[in-house]
């Protein structure tokens, strides 16, 4: 752009149309791996859950 005169409209379209694709490149990866990730933490809580419940009835029989 140095050199030359060009409209800032031009310049922000553009910006913007480039800024849009990053954010839907970004959305499709979330979109992605959130899912996953939500399933592992409520497996890790569950799992977390009957580890603690049977670490009590443990310590109940003795």
């Amino acid at each position: 752009v140095l050199g030359t005169r060009v409209s800032y409209t031009e310049l922000l379209s553009e910006s913007g149309q480039h800024h849009s694709e990053h954010v839907a490149k970004q959305l499709e990866k979330m979109q992605l791996w959130l899912p996953k990730a939500g399933l592992l933490v409520t497996i890790l809580v569950l799992g977390s859950l009957i580890a603690s419940a049977t670490y009590q009835l443990y310590l109940t029989l003795i």
